[in-house]
């Protein structure tokens, strides 16, 4: 019955319309609840380690692993892969849990089981090439390869940690100048002024990330929904 036919094809329809509206809405909160939890941790931790800092006896900053360059790198390259590691691996897992187990209950309510173990077995692979990837990567973010390369990143974020990190170097290497002056306070001050900038730059980042994330998913929804119309 050519009706029954047309009904049927509206209501499937309005059905994906409003199933691909929420995966949007979705993609849009996660990637903005990411960056927001992505960029309070990372100024809580640095503002922390620098706390800790400036709390040190002067024998602490003698010790070699103590040094400048070590805190330095300590309170910029390593609590950005503790955000790495955390929240937004966090994002990546929740975001493939949720689509294996919503695969598997359409794949277990509208399908047959042999369809269900092809893509148990596709699943499978995909999870063993997955770590290889990591594992050939060299876990160099784009900046450090232009460092790597003599090129520096003159970007709003890139001015700003620079900034936050000369504060930290400047604070360690006159640490008994810092102390003999009482000016632990102040250098504790500017470096979470500069940290609150990279804290506002990151949130605004996950916004235009989270932005672009829903268009990549409403353009390729719509693309979709045009081949098969």
């Amino acid at each position: 019955d050519p009706i029954k036919l047309r009904a049927d094809a509206v209501r499937i329809c309005i059905q994906l319309l409003i199933t691909a509206g929420a995966v949007i809405v979705l993609f849009l909160g996660s990637g903005i609840c990411n960056g927001l939890a992505g960029s309070a941790l990372t100024a809580k931790l640095r503002a922390r380690g620098m706390s800790a800092l400036m709390r040190q006896e002067m024998a602490f900053f003698d010790q070699d692993e103590n040094s400048a360059p070590e805190m330095t790198a300590f309170l910029a390259e390593k609590v950005d892969k503790v955000k790495t590691l955390t929240t937004e691996m966090l994002d990546v897992t929740a975001q493939f849990l949720g689509g294996v187990v919503a695969l598997l209950a359409v794949l277990v309510l509208f399908s047959c089981w042999q369809l269900l173990l092809a893509w148990m077995a596709m699943i499978g692979v995909i999870s063993v090439i997955a770590p290889m990837e990591q594992a050939f990567m060299t876990g160099k973010t784009e900046a450090e390869q232009q460092a790597a390369k003599g090129k520096e990143d003159t970007s709003k974020m890139a001015v700003v940690k620079k900034s936050a990190n000369n504060i930290v170097g400047d604070a360690v290497i006159g640490i008994r100048t810092v102390a003999s002056f009482n000016l632990e306070h102040q250098f504790y001050d500017t470096f979470c002024k500069a940290n609150g900038t990279v804290s506002r730059y990151e949130i605004q980042d996950s916004f235009v990330s989270a932005f672009f994330l829903a268009l990549t998913m409403y353009v390729t929804m719509g693309l979709m929904g045009l081949v098969f119309w």
